[in-house]
């Protein structure tokens, strides 16, 4: 009975972490979030020269990213 339970447990704990397991795929707009942290982070550190340059590449990625090849969720 002990075998049968554990064995329960342990499939029900594989496929809850495969169902809220976040996708690792880099996207457009991961590249525009890093680049925000950036920006934010030099900020919050009150580092003027930092803030220049992140705000710099933030500024670049913003340009980069094609609108018309993004996800309708990611839009909104």
């Amino acid at each position: 009975m002990k075998k049968i339970f554990l064995m329960v447990a342990l499939i029900a704990t594989i496929f809850t972490q495969q169902l809220f397991a976040q996708a690792t795929k880099s996207t457009a707009l991961s590249t525009l979030l890093k680049s925000y942290y950036g920006v934010k982070n030099a900020l919050v550190a009150s580092n003027s020269a930092d803030a220049a340059t992140s705000s710099a590449d933030f500024a670049k990625a913003i340009a980069s990213v094609d609108m018309k090849t993004l996800a309708a969720p990611d839009m909104e």
